[in-house]
C-alpha cells in the first residue's frame, strides 16, 4: 500500500473509529477479473464497509481526505471506495464522487 494513501486512512480512521477494510491492493490478475478500477493495483485504494446508519458520517469525514470517492449502498454491498489517484497516474483519474 501507498504510505501517504495509508496516512489518510489512519485520519479516517482516527476520526470515524474502526473500521472494515474488504478490499485494498489486488493484483492485476484479480481486480481484471473482478472489473475493478485502476487504484487498488497500485495501492491507492480501500473499500471500507459502512451501513447506511453509518455512511454519510463517514462520507462526510471522507470527502477532505480523499479525492475520488465512490458510494456503494445497495442491497447487501454497502461501501464506500477511498482512493487517492493522480490524473495521469491511472487511465481516468480526478477528483471525483461516483455512485455503483
Amino acid at each position: 500500500m501507498d504510505a501517504s494513501f495509508m496516512v489518510r486512512l489512519q485520519k479516517l480512521r482516527d476520526a470515524f473509529g474502526p473500521m472494515i477494510i474488504t478490499s485494498a491492493f489486488r493484483c492485476e490478475e484479480h481486480n481484471a477479473a473482478i472489473g475493478g478500477g485502476p487504484e487498488h493495483p497500485i495501492g491507492k485504494a480501500a473499500d471500507i464497509a459502512v451501513d447506511r446508519q453509518n455512511a454519510r458520517r463517514m462520507l462526510t469525514l471522507a470527502v477532505g481526505t480523499f479525492p475520488r470517492i465512490g458510494v456503494s449502498q445497495r442491497g447487501s454491498s454497502r461501501f464506500l471506495h477511498l482512493g487517492t489517484a493522480e490524473p495521469g497516474e491511472v487511465n481516468g483519474a480526478s477528483p471525483m464522487i461516483w455512485s455503483y
